[in-house]
C-alpha cells in the first residue's frame, strides 16, 4: 500500500500510523511499523502488508490504518480499510442443523477441490472425503473442512446441535416413604411440535413437562416430538433429609392413679426444630409428658412437616402394693377361724369366694368352711391391686357310733359300745358308770333310756351330730306274793299264791327257803310252819327277765285274835289302819269298834284285812280310847314239822313286835 503526500517536498515526511479493525497486528498480519517516512523529494512511500494464515476460522477480517503527519497533532488526518481473509469460503451443507441423538447426518462440502481435510471428530465417519456422515451422541459440534486446489485454500464449517432435553428442576423427598418429589424438564431448540413426555418407560405420555407426587427412586424421562425424535433423561430422586426417628425413655406411674409417669421423646433425623403430640392432642414444643399408667402414642413432627409415630408406649405401673393373706389354717368342721390379711399400703380388701365368710370386705373376716377352701384376698390401693391366698384346711367332724340298740331286762345291767374316736361324752349320764368312756356300764336302768353320744377325734374335732343308742328295758316282772305280814297259826297249813302283775309272762318260779313248803317251783305251794319266816319268790320269763317278791309270815299259837294296842293313822304308810289279826280261825264274822260312849264307829264283816283309818264320818280323830269286838271260829291244830324242816337263821325274817292277844272287850288307845 502506498502512502502519499500532496507534492514532493525537499524534506522527508514522517507519517505516524495506528491500526484498528478485527485484524490483530502481528497475528493476522506481519507486524506493521508505527510510522513510515516519505523520503525527501518523494511524494509517496510503500507500506508492505503481508497477511498471516493462523488456521483459525475467522472469516473476513478488516484492518483499518490511520495516518497522521508527523508534525500534526490531534485526530488522524486519513485512514484506509483493508479486508483480509485466510481462506476462501468452501460451502458445507447443512450449515446448521438440529438433529436427533445418534441419528446419522450427511455433510456435503462444495465439490471441485482436490483434497478435503475435516478436522478430526469421533462423530465423523471419515475426515478425508467431501461428504462424511456425522453420528453425534449428544451435545453439539462444529465440523470444519479445508479444501485445497493448487495453492488456493477454501474452508467452511457445519454446526450440528443434538435436540436434547434438560433437567429444569427437581424436588427431592423430605420425608421417609413420602411421595412429594417433583421432576421438571425443559427442551432445547429444534424440537418439533407436538412435544410429549413420559416417566413410565414410554407407556403413557403427557404434554406437560412436570411430574409430581413422586417417591424416592430413579426415573427416566422420555421426550418425543412431532418428527419422531426421542430423547431421555435419567433423574434420581433421593430423600433430602435423614429419616425422622424417635426413641423414648419412660418412668412408671404410681398407685395413686395420677399422671405421675413420664415419657421423654428423643427425636433425630429430619429437619429441626421438632414438635410433639401426645395421644392425638395438639403439637407442642416440649418433649417430656406426664402420663398415667397405660398405653400412649407420641407423634413427632419436624420442620418439613414429616411425622413419625412412636407406636404403643406402655407406661408400666409401679405396683409396690404387697398383701399377705396369712398362713394356712387348720380347723375342725363346724368351727370357724378369723383370718387376718395385711398390706403395706392403705388398702381396701375383698375376699373370694364368698362362701362361709361373715364379711368379704374386711381384712379380718371369720370363716367357717365345711371343706378345704382356698380363700383369695385382693388388696386395692389407688389403682394398684395385688392378691394373696391361703387354704383353710377343714378336718372333717368325726361321726359318732354309739352301737346298736340294746334290749335288757328290768333290773339287768349292760355295757354301751361306742367306737371311732378318742374322747366320748354320753348324755344323760343316768345309770352310767362313766359318761366319758367308750364302753360305760349301764347299771340296772329302771326304764328304757336313750343315750346320746358326742365324740372327739385325734385332731380334737368334735362331732356335729349325735348318735343315739336305746337301752330298752323290758317291763319289770312284777310278782305279788301276798300282803305283809301274814299271820298264821302254828302248824296250820297256809296256802301261798304268787300273782303276776304287768305284761310279762312268768314261766318259772323259785321259792326260798324251802322250809315248810310243799314245793319250791310252783306259784302256789302250801306252807306249814311252826315259827316266823320270810319267803322269797322269783319269777322268770322266757327271756330270763326276773321278778322277786317276799312275804313275811308270823306264826302264832292259836287259835287267837291279836289286835294292836295303838296305831298312828297319819298317812305315812306305817300303822295307818287298825286291824284284827285272827290266827287259827276258820271263819270271820265281824270286827267292830266302839268309842267310849258305846257308839259303833267302824265295822267289817268277813274281811279282816280291812281296817279302821281313825276317821269318824270323814273327820280325823284325836287321841282316844276305843273298844273292839269280834267273834271267830277256830281251826284244827296240826302237829309241828320235824326238826329237819327248821329254817336257818339266814332264812328267817327279822323279828317284829308281836301284837297283843285280843281281848274282845279291851280298850285301844
Amino acid at each position: 500500500m502506498h502512502r502519499k503526500r500532496r507534492d514532493k517536498g525537499n524534506f522527508p515526511l514522517i507519517i505516524n500510523l495506528t491500526y484498528g479493525g478485527t485484524v490483530q497486528n502481528g497475528v493476522d498480519v506481519q507486524t506493521l511499523p508505527p510510522s513510515i517516512t516519505i523520503p525527501a523529494n518523494e511524494d509517496s512511500v510503500l507500506l508492505n502488508i503481508i497477511p498471516l494464515i493462523d488456521g483459525l476460522p475467522e472469516g473476513i477480517e478488516t484492518l483499518k490504518i490511520y495516518t497522521l503527519a508527523g508534525c500534526a497533532a490531534g485526530l488522524p488526518t486519513d485512514s484506509s480499510e483493508i479486508q483480509i481473509r485466510d481462506y476462501d469460503i468452501l460451502g458445507i451443507t447443512p450449515d446448521t442443523l438440529f438433529a436427533c441423538r445418534n441419528a446419522p447426518v450427511q455433510l456435503n462440502a462444495t465439490a471441485g477441490y482436490g483434497t478435503y481435510i475435516w478436522d478430526a471428530h469421533p462423530a465423523l465417519s471419515s475426515t478425508s472425503i467431501a461428504n462424511p456422515v456425522v453420528t453425534l451422541p449428544g451435545g453439539s459440534a462444529t465440523f470444519i473442512c479445508t479444501a485445497t486446489l493448487g495453492t488456493c485454500n477454501a474452508k467452511d464449517s457445519s454446526f450440528i446441535q443434538i435436540k436434547e432435553m434438560a433437567l429444569l428442576s427437581k424436588q427431592d423427598i423430605n420425608c421417609n416413604n413420602a411421595s412429594t418429589g417433583q421432576v421438571k424438564v425443559t427442551t432445547g431448540p429444534g424440537w418439533a411440535t407436538p412435544i410429549e413426555f413420559s416417566i413410565d418407560g414410554g407407556i403413557n405420555f403427557q404434554p406437560g413437562n412436570t411430574f409430581d407426587n413422586l417417591p424416592v427412586g430413579n426415573y427416566t424421562i422420555i421426550i418425543r416430538d412431532g418428527g419422531g425424535c426421542i430423547d431421555s433423561l435419567k433423574v434420581a430422586l433421593v430423600q433430602a433429609f435423614a429419616t425422622l426417628t424417635q426413641t423414648n425413655t419412660t418412668t412408671a406411674a404410681t398407685c395413686t392413679g395420677n399422671a405421675d409417669g413420664t415419657i421423654t421423646i428423643n427425636a433425630a433425623g429430619g429437619k429441626a426444630p421438632y414438635q410433639y403430640s401426645l395421644n392425638g392432642a395438639a403439637f407442642v414444643n416440649n418433649n417430656v409428658f406426664n402420663v398415667k399408667q397405660g398405653v400412649h402414642t407420641v407423634v413427632v413432627k419436624d420442620a418439613n412437616g414429616c411425622t413419625v409415630n412412636s407406636g404403643n408406649i406402655n407406661i408400666a405401673l409401679n405396683n409396690n402394693l404387697a398383701v399377705n393373706a396369712g398362713a394356712d389354717e387348720i380347723i375342725c368342721e363346724g368351727t370357724s377361724v378369723q383370718l387376718n390379711a395385711t398390706a403395706n399400703l392403705t388398702s381396701t380388701f375383698s375376699w373370694s369366694p364368698a362362701v362361709a365368710i361373715n364379711n368379704t370386705a374386711v381384712p379380718d373376716p371369720v370363716v367357717s368352711p365345711v371343706t378345704n377352701t382356698k380363700y383369695i384376698v385382693t388388696a386395692t390401693s389407688g389403682i394398684c391391686t395385688n392378691k394373696d391366698s391361703l387354704i383353710v384346711n377343714v378336718n372333717p367332724a368325726p361321726i359318732p357310733d354309739a352301737g346298736a340298740d340294746i334290749t335288757i331286762c328290768y333290773g339287768a345291767s349292760t355295757t354301751l359300745n361306742a367306737s371311732g374316736a378318742v374322747a366320748y361324752n354320753w348324755t344323760p349320764s343316768t345309770y352310767l358308770s362313766d359318761a366319758t368312756i367308750a364302753q360305760p356300764a349301764v347299771q340296772k336302768p329302771l326304764s328304757t333310756t336313750r343315750y346320746f353320744l358326742n365324740v372327739k377325734d385325734a385332731n380334737g374335732c368334735a362331732s356335729l351330730v349325735k348318735d343315739t343308742v336305746d337301752v330298752i328295758v323290758t317291763p319289770a316282772v312284777k310278782l305279788f306274793a301276798g300282803n305283809d305280814s301274814l299271820f298264821v297259826a302254828i302248824n296250820q297249813p297256809v296256802q301261798l299264791n304268787v300273782t303276776q302283775q304287768g305284761v310279762q309272762t312268768v314261766t318259772q318260779y323259785s321259792w326260798s327257803p324251802a322250809y315248810g313248803l310243799s314245793s319250791t317251783t310252783i306259784k302256789n305251794p302250801v306252807a306249814i310252819l311252826d315259827r316266823d319266816i320270810t319267803y322269797y319268790v322269783t319269777g322268770k320269763t322266757n327271756t330270763d327277765c326276773e321278778g322277786v317278791d317276799t312275804i313275811n309270815i308270823k306264826v302264832y299259837k292259836g287259835p287267837e285274835i291279836y289286835v294292836p294296842n295303838a296305831f298312828t293313822p297319819n298317812g305315812d304308810g306305817r300303822n295307818d289302819l287298825l286291824k284284827a289279826i285272827a290266827v287259827g280261825m276258820k271263819a270271820y264274822n265281824y270286827f267292830r269298834i266302839y268309842n267310849r260312849y258305846g257308839e259303833l264307829i267302824f265295822e267289817t264283816t268277813k274281811n279282816f284285812d280291812r281296817g279302821w283309818d281313825g276317821r269318824i264320818k270323814g273327820a280325823v280323830q284325836g287321841v282316844a280310847t276305843i273298844v273292839a269286838r269280834t267273834p271267830v271260829k277256830k281251826l284244827p291244830v296240826y302237829p309241828p314239822r320235824s326238826a329237819s324242816d327248821e329254817p336257818t337263821p339266814a332264812m328267817l325274817p327279822p323279828t317284829t313286835n308281836t301284837p297283843e292277844r285280843f281281848n274282845p272287850t279291851r280298850n285301844i288307845k
